[in-house]
Order: C-alpha cells, then structure tokens, then sequence
C-alpha cells in the first residue's frame, strides 16, 4: 500500500501537466490577491475614488444576509442611475438618521419621481424589517455586481480566529 501511495506522489511531482496546472493557478492567485490589495490601497489613499467606474467594499453587517453575510468582498459598478430597477443592491452614501458617513448596501424596493424630475429611493436591507430612509440620486455610489468568490473566502479565512493567528 504504502509503495502504492508512494508511486502516485511521484506520478504527481514528475506530471508536467500537472506542474503546469498547479504553476498557472498559482500565478493566477498570485496577481489576483496583489491586485486586489493594490485595489483596495488606492480606495484608501484616493479617499474611495473608483478605480475604472469600479469599488471594492466589506459588508460590515449582516442587513443584507443571506445574499451577503459579513466580511463578504463585493464589487461595485458606477451606473447611470436611470438603470437602477427594483430589486437591485446598490451601494450608497448615507446622510440621516443614523447612516450619516456610513456606505450602505441594501436592496432598491420602491423608486419615486420627485417634482423637479428627479428620483427618491427607497432600500431596505433583506434581513431587516424597517426600510431605510429615502435617498436621493446623488446618494448612489453604484450597484453590486456581486461578491468576489476566491477574495472572499481569503477575506473569512484571515478574519476568522485561526486565521488571525495564523
């Protein structure tokens, strides 16, 4: 058994197919981690500017649960705010009632027309009860595409107690 086991190791080291696979995939994490850490300190240092029409941002609550828990990386696309429909997430700036300087991702539930031609939103995180207070166009930073699959679980690996030890 043991010679077996020690057959397909060595099967596995001299594999140039696999040698090839395992390099690519290595490169691939590689440059996705440094370009997402690259990503994320020029939000920092820009003061969140987006970076081709394009945000990284953590979900710090678990409002929007179960499409986004917390610690999840998403991305977030600038939009023309005429695009935005009923049941898309967005991103936003808050300013009142509590969200003052927070971001906000929460789910788009109603859009109204507004007198002078321009539009109020109304969100409300899914996991949540109350919806949140109206906010105007200039409020929306973008709409999230989703969350970023290999960031995100390197994001709960390394926020998780094990990870932060290791």
């Amino acid at each position: 058994m043991k010679k077996v086991f020690c057959s397909i190791i060595d099967f596995i080291k001299n594999n140039l197919i696999i040698k090839i696979i395992y390099n690519t995939f290595k490169f691939l994490l590689f440059t996705l981690l440094v370009l997402y850490i690259a990503f994320v300190i020029y939000q920092r240092v820009s003061g969140n500017a987006p970076l081709f029409g394009y945000r990284v941002f953590t979900v710090a609550s678990g409002s929007m649960t179960p499409a986004y828990n917390i610690n999840d990386v998403i991305f977030v696309k600038e939009v023309d705010v005429d695009t935005l429909k009923v049941g898309d997430d967005i991103a936003y700036n808050g300013e009142r009632a509590g969200f003052e300087g927070l971001i906000i991702t929460h789910r788009i539930i109603d859009i109204e027309k507004t007198s002078d031609g321009g539009r109020r939103i109304f969100t409300q995180g899914i996991a949540n009860e109350n919806e949140d207070p109206s906010i105007n166009e200039d409020q929306i930073i973008g709409k999230v595409l989703g969350k970023v699959f290999i960031i995100n679980q390197l994001n709960h690996a390394v926020k998780s107690t094990w990870g932060f030890f290791f």
